[in-house]
């Protein structure tokens, strides 16, 4: 038995038992401008080819759909769910839930056969699609997700679509098993929360109990590579380059958690200093400046007995920049004597190591330059 009243119920005696979902309907007319609740829990076995509208409700405690097949199109525009049980139910019809509010809200083995709509609706708490079916149109489109986020093992057609554009996520999101071979959206999505993605116990443990694998990292890394790739199949290199970025920072946190010394976390931490994963060609131009000016002031040291530098004299300031200048240029090797002094064993091996630095520092300055040239 379903119990639904306004917030004047008792002046205007219009709290009234519904038996029957359809009925529902009856009240969208007489109270337009009023907020209607829904108050205790209660179960639909089933719902006939018709449009139910529930939208501008209120559910206090708990609405449960599960184990429900439902064949005709519902509204819940604009309400506001306590609780929300969806778990097993089939949805035959269009579901819309626009500018709806979830507190609670169990998406598990859950079918939708026709469009589901969520523009503009925010998710309070951690949420997981599990199992879900979307076997048509599924969009997210505005959608602001406030915890933890995971699509799980989904079933999707060979033309579904699936959109989340504008969608944000402040505690991450992990699609890295989601099974979505299907035509994805991603336009301006924005996903926050990388520094603290050690702490998301629901990422971690898979919304159970246990610590399950794959690491955190590698899930979110998962989620990362499948934007780009979506992007990258839409022509879109702008946005993904930076979720490229996003996957190499995350896949640089894995490492690190394996091993600190791991040769390949050392590899993507130049490249994150030296262009910021291939994005930044004024990192790679400093990059460069700098790791030559290392090794040339070590060079200076191993000469430094023979040298003679007046730290007033403004040709000796000139010739600093010179004999820097010399270093930095990794094509000429003969004639480098800093000051007309000529090199020695640790001065040659200092330029050595230098220029292979100084080297690296040019390549990826010129990959930074051709980031959006590049193949993906």
């Amino acid at each position: 038995m379903l119990e639904v009243y306004t917030e004047s119920s008792k002046i205007a005696n219009a709290t009234r038992k519904i038996k029957d979902i359809r009925e529902l309907n009856i009240f969208k007319d007489t109270y337009r401008e009023k907020t209607l609740y829904i108050k205790g829990k209660y179960s639909i076995p089933y719902t006939p080819n018709t449009i139910v509208d529930l939208s501008g409700f209120i559910v206090e405690e708990e609405l449960d759909f599960s184990d429900c097949i439902c064949e005709g199109e519902i509204d819940f525009s604009g309400t506001k769910f306590k609780k929300l049980n969806l778990k097993n139910a089939v949805f035959k019809a269009k579901i819309t839930f626009h500018n709806c509010e979830f507190e609670n809200v169990s998406f598990e083995n859950t079918r939708f056969e026709n469009l589901v709509d969520f523009y503009k609706s925010t998710f309070h708490n951690d949420v997981q699609f599990l199992q879900v079916d979307f076997m048509d149109r599924a969009i997210f489109s505005n959608v602001s997700f406030k915890g933890e986020t995971q699509f799980k093992y989904n079933k999707v057609a060979k033309d579904t679509f699936i959109s989340f554009e504008s969608a944000k996520f402040e505690k991450s999101l992990d699609i890295s098993r989601s099974n979505f071979h299907c035509n994805l959206h991603f336009w301006n999505i924005k996903i926050e929360g990388d520094e603290n993605i050690s702490q998301y116990t629901n990422y971690i443990n898979d919304f159970s109990n246990e610590k399950v694998e794959p690491s955190v990292y590698a899930k979110i890394r998962e989620t990362y590579r499948i934007i780009k790739n979506s992007f990258y199949k839409e022509d879109n290199r702008i946005e993904g380059l930076e979720f490229y970025k996003r996957e190499m920072a995350v896949y640089e946190k894995e490492l690190k958690e394996k091993s600190f010394w791991h040769k390949d976390r050392i590899m993507l931490l130049l490249n994150k200093k030296s262009n910021n994963y291939g994005t930044s060609w004024s990192r790679g131009l400093l990059f460069t400046v700098i790791v030559a000016f290392i090794f040339y002031i070590f060079i200076l040291i191993s000469l430094h007995n023979s040298l003679e530098w007046d730290i007033c004299n403004l040709d000796a300031w000139d010739n600093f920049l010179k004999h820097f200048l010399e270093v930095i240029n990794v094509t000429r090797w003969k004639d480098i004597e800093p000051f007309g002094v000529e090199l020695n064993g640790f001065a040659y091996l200092s330029l050595f190591i230098g220029r292979i630095f100084i080297g690296y520092g040019y390549y990826q300055t010129i990959q930074a330059f051709r980031k959006y040239g590049k193949s993906s």
